[in-house]
Formats: C-alpha cells, structure tokens, sequence
C-alpha cells in the first residue's frame, strides 16, 4: 500500500473509532470528574477571594470604549503596579430616554484603608466629576463615601 492508501486506511479506521469512549475511559473519566467539578466556596458579599469588592458610581455619561480608555484601563493599571487590587468590571446605567446617566466600576482592593485612598485618588486624577461615590462594606455594614 502507497504512502496515501495507508494514510486513508488510518483515517478510516479513526473514523470507526470515534463514538462512545471504552470502557477504561469511562472509569478514569468518572475517577476524574470530581476532582474537574468547581469546588464550592463561602459567599462573602464583601470580601473577596484576594479583598474587598468595591464599587465606584461616577457621574459621568460615556459609552463603553470611552469609559474603559478614561477610567477602567489605567485604574487597573494603577492598582496593579502598586499591588493593592484590580479593576474586575464596568458598565453603564441609562435612563428610561436610553442615555447613559453614570458609569459603575467594579474593583477588588487589598484593604479599605491604603487601598481604596489610593483608588479614589487615582479616579480624581483621572477626571471623576463632583458626587462621584464609592461603595462598599466594612465589617458586614454598607458604607456609600464620595470619591472627592
């Protein structure tokens, strides 16, 4: 048989192959998947895994683009280079017209003290207007501070 009868042959019985795995399969496919299954972990509504969960409401109308160039983009930046979190999301609130009335933006910070002085500070640096908020709790209580 030529070099392209055998490569046909070895495709043809692949194909008959493919279906059910066998029965070793099965087993160590059944042995592994509790060990593959996310494990389940305590819902902390205001620490997470590597802080505390951290929301900014900055009252600003930009779309999607323009907010993570002007604040989500260099405010995770910052937070990174300085190890004291990171920026984990955005989004913006539109009113019942379809304009956007304000922007959120969702952070992880390493402590409520150091951490989140340096974040606020950084969203003034970039421009946050007046009555901009941030919101999180501190020992179980919501806690709402300006930004300014």
């Amino acid at each position: 048989m030529d070099h392209c009868g055998l490569a046909t042959a070895t495709a043809a019985a692949s194909i008959e192959n493919v279906g059910l795995p066998s029965l070793p399969m099965k087993r160590l496919l059944e042995k592994m998947l509790p060990a593959l299954a996310p494990t389940p972990r305590p819902h902390h509504s205001h620490r997470h895994a590597a802080g505390h969960k951290v929301f900014a409401r900055i009252n600003e109308s930009l779309m999607a683009e323009k907010r993570l160039r002007k604040y989500q983009k260099p405010l995770h930046s910052a937070l990174m280079l300085a190890h004291v979190g990171h920026v984990t999301g955005g989004g913006s609130v539109q009113g019942t017209d379809g304009s956007i009335q304000w922007i959120s933006i969702e952070m992880v910070l390493k402590d409520l003290d150091g951490a989140l002085h340096f974040a606020c500070a950084r969203l003034r640096e970039l421009g946050a207007p007046a009555h901009s908020t941030v919101k999180f709790k501190r020992d179980g209580v919501d806690v709402t501070e300006p930004i300014r």
